[in-house]
Formats: structure tokens, C-alpha cells, sequence
């Protein structure tokens, strides 16, 4: 298994690029941030958001990750 294997979510996340999301962050020990968009890209500590009605690019830390919602 490596790291781009769908059995891990990096690999799983490169399989719905293009597709709208919805990411939960859990930030210190109760307190969640939802950010959605297109997802552009993932790397090894990251994922790549393109913003809901924007051009605007967000680059998120991939530890913080709780939940993803992929829309279809």
C-alpha cells in the first residue's frame, strides 16, 4: 500500500478531483470549520481548494481534516 492507494484518504481525495466539496476542520480541541469549493488538488499534507463563487485558491492542512463531503 502506498500513500496514493485509495485505501487512505489522500488517495481516495485524488479520485474526486473536480468534484464540489464540503471539508470539515477540527481546530484545537471542539471547535470545527467548514470551508467548501472545488477540490483542485491534493498532495501529501494538503488539499487544494478552489472557493464557492470565487477565484480565490485555499490551501488547506490536511492533519486539521475531519470530514469531507463529496457532492455528485
Amino acid at each position: 500500500m502506498t500513500m496514493q492507494g485509495t485505501e487512505y484518504l489522500n488517495g481516495f481525495l485524488r479520485t474526486q478531483i473536480g468534484k464540489q466539496v464540503l471539508v470539515q476542520f477540527l481546530l484545537g480541541s471542539n471547535t470545527f470549520v467548514d470551508k467548501s469549493g472545488r477540490l483542485l488538488d491534493v498532495g501529501a499534507n494538503y488539499i487544494l481548494l478552489q472557493l464557492a463563487n470565487s477565484d480565490d485558491l485555499l490551501v488547506c492542512d490536511f492533519f486539521n481534516i475531519r470530514f469531507v463531503t463529496v457532492y455528485q
